[in-house]
C-alpha cells in the first residue's frame, strides 16, 4: 500500500524515494503483482463454475458469489498496482514554487492520467479488505444461522458500493481545493486515510468475528449432542483451521502497513509544516523504503 499514502504518484518527491528507489520499488511490485493476479485468474476460473446451485451448498461452507467477489478485488489491485508502477517509473517528481510555497507536478497532464488509476487502484485495494471481511462474516452468519438474514444481492450491494463511496468523497476532498499542486497537509493526511482506515478497521473485526463463530459453533455441538463426537472435533476443527487461515494470512499480508501507518501518522500530527515532512536523518525515514518492499513483497 506504499503507493497510497499521504501523496499521489505524481506528487511523490526524490525526498520521499529517489529515481533509482523508484525502478526498484516499482519492478518488485509489477513482478509480485503478476504472481497475484495469475492466482486470483485461477481462482476466479474456477469459483466462476460453483456459482450456481451454491445454495444448496453444507453449511457452514464458502459462498461462491463472496469468493468469486474477492477474487474479482485482488485481480483489481493487482492491475492498480502494475499500473500505479509504470506511472511511479514514469512521471517527473513535483518541484516547489518559492513564491507560492507550493510544491506543483511536473506536468499539468499528470493528473488527468494519475488520479483516475489512483482512485482505481484505491478501490481495489478497500474491496479487497472488505470482501475478506464479507468472507469471515458470512461463515460466522451460517454459523449462527443467521445467513439468511444478509442475502446476496446485500453483500454485493453494500461490498461494492462502499468502497466507491469512500473514494469518491476521499479523493474529491483531497483534489477541489488543489487543482494545478500538490496537496497540503490536512489533504495528505485524508488521502492517506482512505485506505488505512478500512484496513485497520477489518485487522480488528477479523479475530473478533473468529472468536465468536468458533465460540458459538462448539456452543451448537455440545447443546446438540452433549458431548463431541470425532464428526463433531472434525467439525469444529475445520472451521477453526479456516478461520485462522483467513486471520493469518490477512495478518501477515497487511500488518506491516497497520504498524508502518500508526507510525507515519504519530510522526505527521505532531509537525506544523505545509506539507507532510519527514527527518531525513531518522531511523524510520531510513526503513522506508526496505519496509515498503517488504509491504509489496507480501502483496
Amino acid at each position: 500500500m506504499a503507493f497510497l499514502r499521504f501523496r499521489s504518484v505524481y506528487c511523490i518527491s526524490k525526498n520521499d524515494i529517489d529515481i533509482n528507489e523508484r525502478t526498484i520499488f516499482s519492478s518488485v511490485c509489477i513482478t509480485t503483482a503478476t504472481l497475484s493476479a495469475y492466482g486470483a485468474f485461477v481462482q476466479l476460473r474456477f469459483w466462476s463454475r460453483q456459482l450456481k446451485d451454491f445454495d444448496s451448498r453444507r453449511k457452514p461452507s464458502s459462498n461462491p458469489v463472496i469468493v468469486f467477489c474477492l477474487a474479482l478485488a485482488d485481480l483489481f489491485t493487482c492491475i492498480g498496482v502494475i499500473l500505479m508502477s509504470i506511472l511511479l517509473m514514469t512521471v517527473s517528481p513535483p518541484y516547489h514554487n518559492p513564491k507560492l510555497d507550493k510544491n506543483i507536478p511536473k506536468e499539468k497532464w499528470y493528473k488527468y492520467i494519475a488520479v483516475p488509476i489512483e482512485s482505481f487502484t484505491m478501490f481495489a485495494y478497500i474491496s479487497s479488505y472488505m470482501w475478506t471481511l464479507a468472507y469471515a462474516l458470512d461463515i460466522c452468519l451460517q454459523v449462527y444461522n443467521k445467513d439468511k438474514s444478509l442475502r446476496t444481492r446485500g453483500y454485493l450491494i453494500c461490498f461494492w458500493l462502499a468502497p466507491v463511496w469512500l473514494v469518491v468523497v476521499g479523493q474529491y476532498a483531497n483534489l477541489y481545493k488543489s487543482i494545478g499542486f500538490c496537496s497540503i497537509k490536512d489533504q495528505e493526511i485524508l488521502h492517506y486515510m482512505v485506505c488505512f482506515i478500512p484496513l485497520v478497521c477489518v485487522v480488528i473485526l477479523l479475530p473478533i468475528i473468529y472468536i465468536l463463530a468458533v465460540l458459538k459453533l462448539r456452543k451448537n455441538i455440545m447443546t446438540a449432542h452433549g458431548c463431541y463426537t470425532n464428526a463433531e472435533r472434525e467439525l469444529l476443527f475445520a472451521v477453526k483451521k479456516k478461520f485462522l487461515l483467513i486471520v493469518s494470512v490477512f495478518m501477515i499480508c497487511w500488518i506491516t502497513n497497520v504498524v508502518d501507518g500508526f507510525i507515519d501518522f504519530s510522526i505527521v500530527l505532531q509537525q506544523k509544516d505545509q506539507y507532510v515532512k519527514e527527518n531525513g536523518t531518522s531511523q524510520h525515514f531510513k526503513l522506508h523504503f526496505p519496509i515498503w518492499i517488504v509491504e509489496e513483497y507480501h502483496f
